[in-house]
C-alpha cells in the first residue's frame, strides 16, 4: 500500500489495504538445511490461490464502520487472533489490515464492539459519515460484495498514478514486491518484520 501514488484529488484522504484472512492460504517463505530463507512462485501461489485481483475504491467512513463490524462480528473468545486464540470457527472475510490500521474491540457473548478505529491519525469512529477514505483490496471484496461486504459495491474505483503495480493477479503483484524488497528499491517496515506484530489490532475479552 505504502508504493502506490494516489491521484491529486485524493492525495491527503485517509488510506488503507486489506486482504481477506481466509485469502491467505499457506506459508510463503520455506528454510533449506543450510538455513537460507526462500520463496518461489510456487509458494505464492499456495499462499493466494484464488486468482484475485487488487482494486482501490472511494469509500466513507460510514461504509468503513460498517465493514469492520462485519469483520469482527464472528471473532469469538479464543479466536486463533487473540493473544490465547486456538483456531477453530474461523471467518475467512476476517480484516487483515495494513500496519497503519489500529485496532481495538471488545469480545463478549453478547455481541463485540469496536472501540477504536484509526488509519494513521484519522478516527474512523468520530468521522463525519460522508467523510472519504480510500481503500484497497480483493475485488471478490469490493466488487462482488464477497463475504457479505455488500457495503462496497457501488463506489467509485480509484486509479492511482502508478497503476501497473496494481494490476494483475494478487500474486503478481506479491511477486513484484518481494522483487523489490529484494533489490532494494523497498524496504519491508518494522511493522511487518518477526516477530509477527501485535499492536494492530488488540482484543479484550469481556
Amino acid at each position: 500500500m505504502d508504493y502506490y501514488t494516489l491521484p491529486d484529488d485524493l492525495a491527503s484522504t485517509p488510506t488503507m489495504a486489506f486482504v481477506n484472512g481466509g485469502g491467505v492460504r499457506s506459508d510463503l517463505i520455506f528454510q533449506d538445511d543450510d538455513g537460507h530463507k526462500y520463496a518461489t512462485y510456487g509458494s505464492l501461489i499456495n499462499v493466494q490461490p484464488f486468482g484475485n485481483t487488487a482494486i482501490g475504491i472511494k469509500t466513507n467512513a460510514k461504509q468503513m464502520k460498517e465493514a469492520i463490524n462485519l469483520s469482527f462480528s464472528k471473532v469469538k473468545k479464543g479466536h486463533p487472533s487473540t493473544p490465547e486464540g486456538d483456531p477453530t470457527d474461523e471467518f475467512g472475510g476476517f480484516f487483515q489490515v495494513s500496519s497503519n490500521v489500529s485496532l481495538e474491540v471488545n469480545l463478549s457473548d453478547q455481541g463485540n464492539t469496536v472501540t477504536k478505529f484509526t488509519i494513521g491519525d484519522f478516527d474512523v469512529l468520530t468521522a463525519n459519515d460522508d467523510d472519504p477514505i480510500v481503500l484497497i483490496g480483493p475485488s471478490f471484496t469490493l466488487t462482488e460484495g464477497g463475504d457479505g461486504y455488500t457495503m462496497f459495491k457501488d463506489c467509485e474505483q480509484v486509479t492511482f498514478k502508478d497503476s501497473e503495480d496494481l494490476s494483475g493477479l494478487d500474486i503478481d503483484i506479491l511477486k513484484n514486491y518481494l522483487v523489490k524488497v529484494g533489490t532494494g528499491e523497498v524496504e519491508v517496515k518494522n511493522a511487518y518484520k518477526e516477530p509477527a506484530p501485535t499492536s494492530r489490532i488488540q482484543y479484550t475479552e469481556i
